[in-house]
């Protein structure tokens, strides 16, 4: 491993503050180091298609082997979009790509792959997983972060604005005009209801609104 670079490259373990939503599903764990490295390594392994992703809600860059029990949740499934602190408002997304991404998740995520993947952790986290809804799921990761699911329009101007700051702890240029429709902080991991019929709430006075993840270190 080269100076500098992350035991395992994914969410966690990059010195980046960032938020991903996926289609999938989450788990608290408690594991030593050399669990969570099995647990990355097995997914990566298995993952079933390109847009699988594994995520751990966490700062883990400050990693020591050792025997010590980490605590956090996990989140796996298939990439909606990522929003990183230093890069603003992520990419605009609409309904039609959670859909897509859904249909995929349906057909990727089989059971067989459920149950390989809960067997590389403890039985009653691995029946915790098994036993967890496949949905879209908000999780922050990296130093000191969280992340907010919006909708509506980005936009330098205006207040009261879903604003996100980057790791200097300077805010966003830009913001979201519409509403918060999640938040995943200090490491949280939340299951975020993006059916048809939340999505006329969350679009309710809005013209061409979009979604948007914003990350925030603080």
């Amino acid at each position: 491993m080269a100076k500098g670079e992350p035991i395992r490259k994914g969410p966690g373990f990059y010195d980046i503050t960032a938020g991903m939503l996926v289609i999938g599903r989450r788990v608290e764990t408690s594991l030593p180091p050399a669990q969570i490295l099995k647990v990355v390594d097995t997914a990566n392994q298995l993952g079933p298609h390109d847009d699988f992703r594994w995520v751990a809600a966490a700062d883990l860059t400050g990693w020591k082997a050792g025997k010590t029990p980490i605590s956090f949740t996990w989140a796996f499934g298939i990439k909606i979009e990522t929003g990183m602190a230093d890069n603003g408002p992520s990419a605009p997304f609409a309904l039609a790509d959670i859909e897509k991404k859904t249909a995929v998740a349906k057909k990727a995520l089989t059971t067989t792959f459920w149950k390989q993947l809960a067997a590389t952790l403890p039985e009653a986290a691995g029946a915790r997983l098994l036993a967890a809804p496949v949905a879209p799921t908000l999780a922050a990761f990296g130093p000191l972060a969280s992340v907010y699911l919006a909708y509506g329009t980005e936009t330098a101007k205006g207040k009261g604005l879903v604003r996100g700051q980057d790791m200097r702890q300077e805010s966003h240029q830009t913001g979201i005009k519409g509403v918060t429709v999640a938040t995943a902080e200090d490491w949280g991991v939340v299951a975020v209801d993006l059916s048809k019929p939340a999505h006329q709430t969350h679009r309710k006075g809005i013209k061409d609104g979009a979604y948007y993840l914003v990350a925030r270190y603080d």
